[in-house]
C-alpha cells in the first residue's frame, strides 16, 4: 500500500511540475529610471497634474513637462525605455512628443518619441523613423504608413529597444515595428523631458496631451518575456481604465 501511495505521489507532483507556468522578472539592479509618474517624484515639472492615472499634461498656453535630468546612462550595451501611454489629443495631424532624451554635451545628439497620425515614430540622431531609408529627403515610409492606428484614450505600454544600428518598438508586449540599419545610435542619456521636445534654443514644440505612467530605463535590452514581465507589474492599475474604455465604446456603439 505504502508503496503504491509513495508512486501516486511522485507521479502527481512530477505532473504538477511540468504544469507550472514558468514566471519571467526583470532585474530591478539593471534598472537605471524608474518613476511611477503618479506623484510628485522629485524632478523638475511645469503645468502638470498627478494622480493614480499618472503624469496629466495640462497645456493651456504654458506648456506642460516633466524633465528628468543627471541621467547619466551611456547606453553601449543598449537601452530599453519603457513607459504606459494615454494620448488624449483629437486632433491627428498635431504631434505630441511623449519623450525627447537628450545628450546635453553633443546637441546634434538625441531621441525623440512622439505620436503623429496616431502612429508611434521617433528620430534617434540623424536618423528619421517615418522616412524613406530614414532620411526625411527621400519622402515618407511605407513602413510607417503601414503601422497601425493607436485608439484615442486607450491606455497601451510601450517598450523600445536601442542598439546599435537596430530598434525595436512593443507596444502591449508585441513588436508593433523593427527598424534595421540605422546610422549611428549610440549617446550619452543625459536628461529627459517628458510631454514636450524642448530645443537648446529654449523653444518648446510638440505638446504631448494625455497622461504618462510608469517610466523605466534599462541599462540592456530586454527580451520579449521581460518585456511582458515589466508590462504586468503595472498592468492592474491599468486595467480599470481600459475596461472603462471599452465599456464607453459598447455604450456608444448601442445608441448608434
Amino acid at each position: 500500500m505504502h508503496k503504491y501511495l509513495s508512486l501516486y505521489l511522485l507521479v502527481l507532483f512530477s505532473c504538477g511540475e511540468g504544469d507550472k507556468k514558468e514566471v519571467y522578472s526583470v532585474d530591478i539592479s539593471e534598472r537605471a529610471l524608474s518613476y511611477t509618474l503618479t506623484k510628485d517624484e522629485k524632478f523638475k515639472e511645469n503645468n502638470v497634474d498627478f494622480s493614480d492615472r499618472g503624469i496629466g499634461f495640462t497645456y493651456k498656453n504654458t506648456p506642460s513637462y516633466a524633465r528628468i535630468d543627471s541621467l547619466n546612462i551611456e547606453g553601449t550595451e543598449g537601452v530599453n525605455i519603457s513607459l504606459w501611454f494615454q494620448f488624449l489629443g483629437d486632433n491627428p495631424k498635431n504631434e505630441q512628443m511623449l519623450f525627447s532624451v537628450r545628450d546635453t554635451l553633443e546637441k546634434s545628439k538625441s531621441i525623440n518619441f512622439w505620436i503623429a497620425g496616431r502612429r508611434l515614430t521617433a528620430k534617434i540622431n540623424s536618423n528619421h523613423l517615418w522616412a524613406k531609408n530614414y532620411d526625411y529627403k527621400n519622402g515618407g515610409s511605407r513602413l510607417y504608413y503601414d503601422l497601425f492606428q493607436l485608439e484615442l484614450g486607450k491606455y497601451y505600454f510601450l517598450s523600445i529597444n536601442i542598439k546599435e544600428d537596430v530598434v525595436e518598438v512593443y507596444v502591449n508586449s508585441e513588436l508593433y515595428v523593427l527598424y534595421e540599419g540605422l546610422k549611428n545610435t549610440s549617446m550619452k542619456y543625459d536628461q529627459i523631458y517628458l510631454g514636450i521636445f524642448h530645443d537648446f534654443k529654449e523653444n518648446y514644440q510638440y505638446q504631448y496631451q494625455g497622461y504618462l505612467r510608469n517610466i523605466t530605463i534599462f541599462n540592456k535590452v530586454l527580451n520579449t518575456k521581460e518585456i511582458d514581465s515589466l508590462s504586468s507589474e503595472t498592468y492592474q492599475e491599468i486595467f480599470p481604465y481600459n475596461d472603462a474604455f471599452e465599456l464607453n465604446k459598447f455604450k456608444i456603439d448601442s445608441f448608434e
